[in-house]
């Protein structure tokens, strides 16, 4: 019996043992495991079953039911079943008086296990030892009852015999097997549990580090004293070297100490704010020597217990953000140089914050200053003049509504000191969401108020000239030229006349207007003249006689723009008559002092000589070329200087008695000197001749034979000269 117990706790050993390596290889296929399991409980039971302690004739004794309960409690249903079928077949093929309680033992113990497993399942923890302990009594109470069972008392001998095993050394057994496979299965669990753990660390480490090492910031670790800890692969070309290289060293190891000594100010300003650290450093990678300007951010790291352990360094590349906000700081300038140059009032309306910003040149240009503008459309539509709000708004509305693109309106506002500023006010929506409501809309304010007061001022000069221009007396029309298409002139078209051209033409401006020279004058008259001021640009004056109107005209042509030009004429004809005959009466005179035996000379009021007739030149010898003035000839006719003070003074008084009181001029009797020497005697008088001769004054000089009184020959013939120029 000893022999065969022993033999039984050796195939427990090697289910224990073969049981581990079932449970390591098929750990993560459970019904792999539950069939093999159950294969193995059902080879060990039969090896017990094999070896067991016999009582009678059909009736032993074996370790099954420890084996069959043990089963259900590790392995479940399936692995029971397999083994409680391999047990019952080879009860059942045994035979004997105990074969139906050998049965009944193997389906209580199997349902027991399986029971027992099915309630410690729905636990959270693991069941202590003690309830194995129980659940090995229990079955071996339902064993002990099963033996009773056996006929002519055959169980009751039996169990005198064995109750100590089966209620003391069994439920041990069971407790041991089940808190071994317990252990086993926890134990795998947990290396299972740590495998995961570990596999899916390392997952999350390789895709840290691949992430780390993607990301295109410099990363790095270092420990309190600046020692370099990890770094990511953008660091790496940072110092021209392998993370390998670099742990365990310093900045001072790759930097010069001015940028050691930067980065390590830093890394101690980081640690002791105890919190995240900013700064910005320009640095020249080792790897290709280009330059970066980063945003640091510098965290300090902190144990479990609350120790500096280090510090972790991120830094990004801004040198394109630094550039763009710069580009940006500078276009914002020229934006605002270029509006405060153009002296522009900017206002940025957001219709989301509901907000109106306007720079101060908007509100200056009112007399307010910026403190006083507030940020609202409603301060705009106050200052804006009653009169105007409406189309002001009209306007603002058609863009926001999208009937029109773009706001441009002319319209008054209201200055701090009550005057009226025109505003040219410009603006477009700049943003709008996807359903096209209008998100935000600029604009700009001119100031054209002076532009506005000199259109006026231009108005009122414009209907000056155009009264001005209807009332005149002289002609004015403008003309276009007509140039063929070589560019020669060949005629030119009427654009305008004023009511003064029908006085002076005739014409009637209907008639005119809008019709070429060729077509009113029946040839382009004068069209030479008026091509050369086009094209010089020069203004021409002349007279001319209008063969087509058959009248005298007084010309004056000038070029207001560009293959244009203007006429501004009048009718002379009466006066060219005037002239004529004028100039018929100076030709009378003319020819008869010429024939006159009485020398005579002309001189104006500026005493220049202007003329001598034949006479005089005979008598005295003196030509104009040797007397240009009247002082030219005191000096040659009276050349002593006492006679010649004699004469002048005599000379003056007739004057002043002619210009004073009105009288006569009384000849004076004077002794000249010829230009060959010789002296002669004259009666010298003046008079001035009648209106219309240019102020002319005439001088005659009547010769004496002898010295003496010849005063009315003199008046005699002065009056026939005088007449003469009457007729």
């Amino acid at each position: 019996m000893l022999i065969n117990l022993i033999k039984n706790i050796a195939f427990l050993i090697d289910l224990v043992t073969t049981g581990q390596i079932v449970l390591r290889r098929f750990h993560k296929n459970a019904l792999n495991r539950q069939i093999y399991l159950g294969i193995l409980f059902g080879g060990v039971t039969l090896l017990g079953m094999l070896n067991p302690v016999t009582f009678a004739p059909g009736l032993i004794f074996d370790g099954r039911s420890i084996l069959l309960s043990v089963a259900g409690v590790v392995g479940g249903v399936i692995t029971v079943g397999i083994a409680a079928i391999m047990a019952a077949i080879y009860r059942y093929h045994l035979g004997g008086i105990g074969a139906p309680v050998g049965l009944m033992v193997i389906v209580l113990s199997s349902l027991l296990g399986v029971l027992a497993n099915k309630w410690w399942s729905q636990r959270e923890a693991p069941p202590p030892a003690w309830q194995y302990l129980i659940m090995g009594v229990v079955v071996q109470l339902a064993q002990v009852i099963a033996f009773m069972q056996i006929p002519n008392g055959a169980g009751l001998a039996f169990i005198e015999q064995v109750w100590w095993v089966l209620l003391l050394l069994y439920p041990a057994a069971t407790m041991f097997l089940c808190q071994i496979f317990r252990d086993q299965e926890q134990y795998l669990e947990s290396q299972l549990a740590l495998q995961t753990a570990q596999e899916y660390t390392m997952r999350e480490r390789s895709m840290l580090r691949t992430l780390i090492d993607t990301l295109p910031d410099l990363i790095w670790l270092k420990d309190s004293k600046g020692v370099y800890l990890a770094c990511n692969s953008r660091f790496e070309q940072f110092f021209g070297a392998c993370e390998r290289e670099i742990v365990g060293k310093t900045d001072y190891d790759y930097v010069d100490k001015a940028l050691g000594d930067f980065f390590w100010a830093n890394d101690c300003t980081a640690m002791a704010k105890n919190g995240p650290s900013y700064n910005e450093e320009e640095i020249t990678f080792a790897s290709d020597g280009h330059r970066e300007l980063l945003q640091t951010t510098k965290i300090p790291m902190y144990d479990e217990n609350g120790q500096l352990i280090g510090i972790l360094g991120i830094g990004k590349d801004i040198t394109q953000q630094n550039k763009a906000e710069r580009a940006l700081e500078n276009s914002e300038k020229q934006l605002r140089f270029v509006l405060e140059g153009a002296e522009l009032g900017f206002w940025d309306w957001d219709m989301t914050a509901g907000t109106v910003s306007r720079n101060e040149r908007w509100a200056t240009m009112l007399g307010y200053s910026h403190e006083d503008i507030q940020q609202s459309t409603y301060q705009w539509t106050d200052l804006i003049h009653p009169d105007d709000r409406t189309r002001a708004w009209d306007s603002i509305n058609a863009v926001l509504e999208g009937r029109s693109s773009r706001h441009r309106l002319e319209y008054r506002m209201l200055s701090k000191d009550g005057s009226i500023i025109w505003i040219l006010d410009q603006a477009k929506v700049i943003l709008r969401n996807a359903k096209g409501k209008p998100l935000r809309m600029c604009g700009t304010h001119t100031d054209i108020t002076p532009r506005k007061q000199a259109e006026e001022v231009l108005l009122k000069s414009e209907t000056r000239f155009r009264s001005l221009y209807n009332n005149m007396t002289e002609g004015v029309a403008l003309h276009q030229l007509v140039r063929d298409e070589s560019g020669r002139p060949v005629d030119y078209i009427i654009l305008d006349v004023n009511p003064a051209f029908t006085t002076h033409t005739a014409l009637k401006i209907e008639d005119v207007i809008g019709r070429t020279a060729t077509q009113a004058y029946g040839s382009p008259t004068y069209l030479d003249q008026y091509a050369q001021v086009v094209t010089s640009g020069k203004p021409l004056q002349f007279e001319t006689y209008f063969s087509p109107l058959d009248k005298t005209f007084a010309i004056s042509v000038v070029s207001p723009a560009p293959d244009q030009f203007a006429t501004i004429f009048r009718n002379i004809s009466e006066h060219a008559l005037l002239e004529k005959a004028l100039r018929q009466a100076s030709e009378r005179f003319q020819a008869i002092i010429e024939a006159s035996p009485i020398p005579m000379a002309l001189n104006d009021d500026a005493l220049n000589i202007s003329y001598l007739n034949g006479a005089f030149i005979r008598t005295f010898g003196y030509t104009v070329n040797d007397i240009p003035t009247i002082p030219d000839w005191w000096l040659k006719a009276y050349p002593d200087l006492t006679y010649r003070t004699q004469i002048q003074q005599e000379w003056q008084e007739h004057l002043d008695a002619v210009l004073q009181q009105g009288d006569k001029f009384e000849p004076l009797e004077a002794k000249i000197i010829t230009r060959s020497g010789e002296t002669r005697f004259a009666l010298v008088a003046a008079t001035a001749l009648p209106e219309g001769l240019d102020a002319i004054h005439l001088v005659t000089l009547s010769i004496l034979r002898m010295k003496g009184n010849l005063r009315k020959p003199y008046e005699q013939a002065k009056s026939v000269f005088v007449n003469s120029m009457r007729v």
